[in-house]
């Protein structure tokens, strides 16, 4: 329960480019959106009165959000960009957040997250899986909208519908993809008796962190380290590894059991051991 109110009272703010986005990952953007805190502004932005954006009024109303008109005053140039863009550096300014939601896929916006960011709130992205992957990098976590509504649409038939836990949902969007991530295995001590023990660890806080690779974890099973890192300390304000014996999160990750540990470039990934 003081996990929940730890993330209810977090404040997001979700801007959502109108010309860019499918109304249909609305409630995906919503779900997801939620788990991470309480999206108290929730802003649409793209040519309203010019009828374009039909699409997207039963959603506006569904969830309550403001749409925000915007007419192209120079042929050639993204004016709902620039209007985005405009409002949200206001935000960062004006407004008591702790993060921001960017709905797009356009790269576009990368100076922006990256702004936001070094306003040292939280930056997540929502969007195609086609966006730039420099883009995607930028933020804390960035949802893959197209992919995890393909996910559900295949899981449905299968009789887990789209409101299902979000284990369970994760679970079986693995196993269409032909590996299903194994059951979150019980803690156990280190094997190697010089490597610092994972038990050093309160159980209590080894439980937040698991809970915080599931929220962490994307449509392809794997949670950014530093995702994680963030996804903890919003539950446990006052963490620090090096309380525990560790110089990183990421070193205190890796020596949890049944963790496997991947690296893309310069990021870091963790994923629960499959079983054979």
């Amino acid at each position: 329960m003081a996990g929940n109110d730890a993330i209810s009272a977090i404040r997001l703010a979700l801007l959502i480019d109108g010309d860019n986005v499918s109304a249909a990952y609305m409630p995906i953007i919503m779900r997801e959106a939620g788990k991470l805190g309480t999206v108290a502004i929730r802003r649409i932005y793209g040519q309203f009165k010019s009828g374009k954006m039909k699409s997207w009024m039963k959603q506006i109303e569904d969830f309550g959000i403001t749409p925000v008109n915007v007419s192209p005053l120079v042929h050639g140039k993204n004016a709902t960009d620039m209007k985005l863009v405009i409002e949200a550096m206001d935000m960062l300014h004006g407004r008591h957040l702790d993060g921001v939601c960017i709905a797009s896929s356009d790269g576009d916006f990368t100076p922006l997250a990256a702004r936001i960011r070094a306003s040292a709130l939280a930056a997540y992205g929502f969007g195609a899986k086609k966006a730039p992957a420099a883009y995607k990098e930028e933020f804390e976590k960035f949802f893959e909208c197209d992919t995890l509504l393909a996910a559900e649409k295949k899981v449905s038939p299968q009789g887990i519908p789209a409101g299902a836990p979000p284990s369970q949902r994760r679970q079986a969007a693995a196993a269409i993809a032909t590996s299903a991530p194994a059951p979150r295995p019980a803690p156990a001590p280190a094997a190697n008796p010089e490597r610092r023990p994972a038990a050093s660890i309160p159980i209590e806080l080894r439980d937040k962190i698991f809970d915080a690779i599931d929220r962490a974890m994307g449509p392809d099973g794997r949670a950014n380290v530093r995702a994680v890192g963030n996804a903890i300390r919003r539950v446990v304000p006052d963490f620090q590894s090096k309380e525990y014996g560790f110089g990183t999160t990421g070193t205190l990750v890796r020596s949890l059991p049944g963790i496997e540990v991947t690296k893309k470039g310069s990021d870091t990934y963790v994923s629960w051991k499959r079983t054979q």
